[in-house]
């Protein structure tokens, strides 16, 4: 069964191969990732990417077993240039006391 997992930070996203064979001492053997911007295959299992635009795209892992056997999962990827937001920390209060 094809599966990923996928971490991005801006516009870097690193991609973590999810995928199992539930065929008895079969194995997957061969990955093949579309990242959904036309920027061609990769073959790696768990490859990086770095998009030229942020945006959703439709990446579609596709896995190879031993025996040939195959299996495909498609999931969208929101990437954004927006850095994330980080709260502020409060510690000792908001205000401080001035001497």
């Amino acid at each position: 069964m094809a599966d990923f997992t996928v971490q991005c930070t801006l516009l870097a996203c690193s991609f973590l191969d999810a995928s199992s064979d539930p065929d008895a001492g079969d194995a997957v053997a061969g990955w093949n990732w579309n990242f959904g911007d036309n920027s061609g295959a990769v073959t790696a299992s768990d490859p990086d990417h770095a998009y030229a635009a942020a945006g959703t795209y439709n990446v579609t892992l596709t896995v190879i077993d031993q025996n040939g056997g195959d299996g495909s999962v498609t999931k969208q990827v929101v990437v954004t240039t927006t850095p994330p937001v980080t709260q502020p920390s409060h510690e000792g209060g908001p205000f401080r006391r001035r001497e």
